[in-house]
């Protein structure tokens, strides 16, 4: 790849989309109705991810993954943030 203004630009512009996620929070929503303690998982770690849209869809998979075998849930971002 030649270094151009044009190629600079663009791969500028990829890296200022990463988003950094230290972790993945997911809650079953069954337990709010329960007198117990929300029963919550913690994926922690340093996640990268190229932009917001493979964030989602990340997302979206921990959340059809934990709900194939406990029931509803909710999954949120922890300290998400782009890189730069």
């Amino acid at each position: 790849m030649e270094f151009t203004e044009k190629n600079t630009n663009k791969m500028l512009k990829k890296i200022m989309e990463i988003v950094e996620v230290d972790s993945f929070h997911i809650t079953l929503n069954e337990s709010e109705n329960v007198d117990l303690d929300k029963i919550k998982w913690e994926l922690s770690s340093k996640f990268y991810f190229d932009n917001l849209k493979e964030v989602d869809n990340f997302k979206e998979g921990l959340s059809q993954l934990f709900e194939k075998h406990f029931g509803d849930v909710n999954v949120e971002t922890f300290n998400q943030k782009n890189i730069m």
